[in-house]
């Protein structure tokens, strides 16, 4: 799950993308063999929601070149406009490390300044280090019952709502 933070004249814009709602597709991960799914993982996706996976599975119409020609793209526009982007995903050596694997395999540069991927788990570590609590109590005190779980845009939804409390917390 990944999200953008960027500043702009002094107000934090919350900008919200998960790739993998786009990225997976099966003719995808048949043609590229580097996107496997193992056994483990379809069992898992069957067992957590069946509905939630067939709509994944059908969902998109562009390739994996096209979509990451776009955000690659965006994520160019944005660096114009004046922005500095902070990569946020759950683990930078995970999500952000898969997003620049997918650029490099695809021709693209990286447009993330290294100094600039953070860390979703970090934060909620140092937050509940803060507050005394378990990374599960800051959590379920942040729980949305209306989100999907696993539904790409509801977990940026609910990771924005994560990290922002962080942030309320460290800074204060």
């Amino acid at each position: 799950m990944l999200l953008f933070f960027r500043y702009q004249q002094s107000h934090l814009i919350l900008i919200l993308v998960n790739i993998w709602l786009l990225l997976i597709k099966l003719q995808t991960l048949k043609k590229n063999s580097y996107l496997r799914v193992d056994g483990l993982t379809l069992k898992w996706w069957l067992n957590t929601n069946k509905e939630l996976l067939t709509n994944l599975l059908n969902q998109g119409s562009v390739s994996i070149e096209e979509l990451l020609e776009n955000f690659h793209a965006w994520l160019e526009e944005l660096k114009e406009d004046g922005g500095e982007i902070y990569f946020w995903g759950n683990g930078i050596l995970f999500d952000n490390k898969m997003i620049q694997y997918q650029f490099e395999e695809n021709g693209l540069d990286y447009p993330i300044y290294y100094k600039n991927d953070r860390d979703v788990r970090t934060i909620v570590d140092l937050t509940c280090a803060k507050l005394g609590m378990s990374e599960k109590e800051l959590k379920e005190e942040l729980n949305d019952d209306l989100l999907v779980k696993h539904n790409a845009l509801d977990d940026v939804k609910y990771q924005i709502k994560l990290v922002t409390k962080c942030y309320e917390v460290l800074i204060d």
